[in-house]
């Protein structure tokens, strides 16, 4: 994930679905505000499977895979609109800080 390597240069946006539209939920530095969220990991073969790995709290770990070569691995995170709610934020306050670090 290149966002280690450059912690301010990327962002996030979760889209929730409500009623039809989607609320937007920015983070600024999703590497550290995501990592505690339960999630689960994904490494994806050829296209078609997809072998859930155990659940994975705190540090972006990636896991070996099982088999090799992998197409593809990502993380599947677990959330609350609720939470995002809370920990989110507007794009406008995100792009204000990455203005204010450039």
């Amino acid at each position: 994930m290149n966002g280690r390597m450059n912690p301010r240069r990327y962002m996030m946006v979760v889209l929730a679905r409500d009623n039809g539209a989607f609320d937007e939920h920015w983070f600024a530095n999703p590497l550290e505000e995501l990592k505690d969220l339960p999630k689960i990991g994904l490494w994806e073969w050829r296209g078609q499977q997809i072998i859930p790995l155990p659940k994975n709290e705190g540090p972006w770990v990636i896991p070996d895979p099982t088999k090799d070569p992998a197409a593809n691995f990502s993380f599947k995170l677990k959330t609350e609109r609720a939470w995002l709610k809370e920990h989110g934020q507007g794009f406008e306050s995100v792009k204000r800080r990455f203005d204010a670090e450039s």
